[in-house]
């Protein structure tokens, strides 16, 4: 718990959080594709650390994970926030198409962020229900 009070920089809290002990040492996390793993947060959540996985800085890196790509979006007031999420949801069918056919373009690359994919999941299940 001390060595995160002693993070400066969300590099350094990445390199903490991403840790891999099955990794060689020589290897370079992002070489490999691997770099939000998350490997000790994983440990510290199945070991129940409550106060590790509560603590501020891991908080704010996970948040900068979920809202990657949507840049203000926690600035935003509330009907802004409602108003991007219907623009997102009803663009889900044109992000998945995007997604199948380009996945390394822009759309596709959208459609890996986590928020992302939370709003497009969600839309689909709802468009589901309503039907």
């Amino acid at each position: 718990m001390e060595l995160l009070d002693h993070t400066r920089t969300s590099a350094e809290l990445e390199t903490m959080l991403n840790h891999d002990p099955t990794l060689l040492p020589d290897l370079d996390p992002e070489d490999t594709g691997q770099r939000m793993k998350l490997e000790r947060l994983k440990l510290a959540i199945d070991y129940r650390q409550k106060k590790f996985v509560a603590h501020a800085n891991v908080q704010q890196l996970l948040a900068s994970v979920w809202y990657d790509g949507m840049p203000g979006f926690r600035r935003n007031n509330f009907p802004s926030q409602c108003l991007e999420l219907a623009k997102i949801g009803s663009c889900f069918p044109i992000v998945s198409v995007a997604y199948i056919l380009r996945p390394h373009g822009t759309l596709g690359t959208m459609a890996r962020k986590p928020f992302i994919k939370f709003i497009v999941h969600s839309a689909s299940y709802m468009f589901f229900l309503c039907e």
